[in-house]
Order: structure tokens, then sequence, then C-alpha cells
């Protein structure tokens, strides 16, 4: 027989207690939540995703959970842009270029990297390249209406002249 100092609190042979309601909705949420990482959408669209379920939340701890989700998808893709930024300086714009391509893919909503694309590919006389990324940038990122007449404004000038 083994001594022990303290009694043991719970027996081995006691099952283990029900989860509460509380642990229950934020097992859901980690379902949830693992579903949408797990969908292969671009990375905006499972931040959006995360957002809108983050609101549906009925608990603090269960809107942390999900924001924190989506706060790191977030912070990934601006660590991306400033990566890119870095790579630029140091003058390495085809790395650079691959980071601001990823945050193309992922629907980035910032129009940062779809102008530094735009005006790598247009110093790299790459029109074609210039031309899809400024048609991204019109569909994926937020755009003023300043902003968003003149690509579309620069489009329509490339169509003319082809």
């Amino acid at each position: 027989m083994t001594f022990r100092l303290f009694p043991r609190l719970r027996r081995d042979d006691r099952p283990a207690p029900a989860p509460t309601q509380a642990e229950q909705r934020m097992a859901r949420i980690r379902e949830k939540i693992e579903s949408i990482r797990a969908s292969g959408l671009p990375l905006q669209t499972q931040a959006s995703e995360l957002s809108a379920l983050g609101k549906t939340c009925g608990s603090l701890d269960e809107s942390l959970l999900v924001r924190s989700h989506a706060d790191y998808i977030s912070d990934s893709m601006a660590t991306r842009n400033d990566e890119a930024a870095h790579l630029e300086r140091m003058h390495q714009p085809a790395r650079a270029i691959e980071l601001y391509e990823a945050n193309v893919r992922d629907r980035f909503k910032g129009s940062y990297p779809y102008e530094r694309l735009w005006a790598l590919y247009g110093a790299a006389d790459r029109l074609a390249d210039a031309r899809r990324v400024c048609q991204a940038m019109l569909e994926y990122a937020d755009l003023d209406e300043v902003k968003r007449k003149k690509y579309r404004d620069w489009l329509s000038g490339l169509r003319r002249t082809d």
C-alpha cells in the first residue's frame, strides 16, 4: 500500500463529470473554427467567416477564442506585406512578389499588396500580370472611389491599346 499525504479527491472508478453547457458550446465553437481553417478557403474569407462566427458567440470566452483565430490570420497577412516591403528595400523584388502574390491569392482586403504588385509588374513591363492584379484589386480590395476610378481607367486604357 502506498502512502498518501492527502486522500484522493476523486476515485478512479467513478466516471468523469459530464461537461457543462458552456464546455459543450466551447467544443462546438472549436469544431467550427477547425472546419473553417481546414476548408481551404482564401485566408481573408476565413477571417471574415470567423468574424461573423464571433458575433454569434454567447459568451466573452467564446468570442475571444474566435477573435484570436481571426486576428492570427489577419496578422499573418499583414506580416507578409511587411516582409515583402523589407525585401523590396533590400533589392529583392522577386521574393517580395512571391509574398505579395500570396496575399492576392488569399484575397487580402487592403490595397497595399495589389498596388505594390501593380507597380512592380508595371516597372518590369509585365502588363498581363499588372492587369490580372489590377482586376483582383478591383474585385477584392476595399478601395475608395478615387482609387477605384484610377484603376478602372488604367484597365480601360489598356483595353483600348490592345
